[in-house]
């Protein structure tokens, strides 16, 4: 039934083994490129994003989960849009990185994929704010989040795959800069016409707005990092 509900092609998988690393976590299906997967397909459960396909054979192929270090989501906080990037670390945990301090975050807040990165589609829930520490650098808090999937549990269940029969977004410069601009500008800024040189209430709307900027800078090259398909 979740397979039938899902909005685009797809098709399930077993897991069948599970890498003894403790550097990595990824995971071994028995899908491959003769059922139609690829290399960046994005993996989901029932519960949320599971990962993405980052090795292709025939038969099989290896999935890197969303708690390994080397993975990166563009993910939105549901109840206020709020941006960031959602990375795997040494334990099953994940944090959203990026994320302003003056942005408005609660423990409990949703966290869904953004579909920005052209990996995985929009709203797919990621997990659920689980701590905020304030104390992190100059512009950004650290927030931990705890998954949607159980990943102890994982093994024992179905994991369901885009396969290549699935559109994938892509955006001409035009439309690429106008989200750009409507995501990472504060709301306030297009309303200031006048700024002079020795205006505070403009400096500070032109300061927010630089490190709006340098934080969705940060975002598209964490995501870029880590995916192997390209944006758009």
């Amino acid at each position: 039934a979740f397979q039938r509900s899902l909005p685009h092609p797809a098709i399930a998988a077993q897991i069948i083994a599970k890498d003894p690393s403790a550097w990595f976590n990824t995971v071994i299906i028995d899908k491959g490129s003769a059922d139609g997967l690829y290399k960046g397909a994005p993996a989901v459960t029932s519960r949320g994003i599971a990962g993405q396909v980052v090795e292709v054979s025939a038969h099989q192929s290896k999935l890197m989960l969303i708690i390994d270090r080397n993975s990166a989501v563009d993910a939105l906080v549901q109840r206020t849009r709020s941006r960031g990037v959602v990375k795997g670390a040494e334990r099953d945990e994940c944090y959203l990185d990026y994320v302003m301090h003056e942005e408005d975050m609660r423990v409990g807040d949703g966290v869904v994929s953004s579909g920005f990165d052209g990996v995985y589609p929009k709203g797919l829930l990621i997990g659920t704010v689980a701590a905020i520490n304030f104390q992190g650098s100059d512009f950004f808090k650290e927030v931990k989040i705890t998954p949607a999937v159980d990943f102890d549990t994982l093994e024992d269940g179905q994991v369901t795959f885009r396969t290549r029969g699935a559109k994938t977004l892509t955006l001409g410069w035009e439309e690429f800069i106008r989200r750009f601009l409507q995501h990472v500008l504060p709301s306030g800024f297009k309303k200031v016409r006048h700024y002079g040189p020795y205006s505070n209430s403009s400096s500070k709307q032109l300061e927010k707005a630089r490190q709006a900027i340098r934080a969705h800078l940060l975002r598209i090259d964490a995501v870029c990092a880590a995916n192997p398909q390209p944006l758009g």
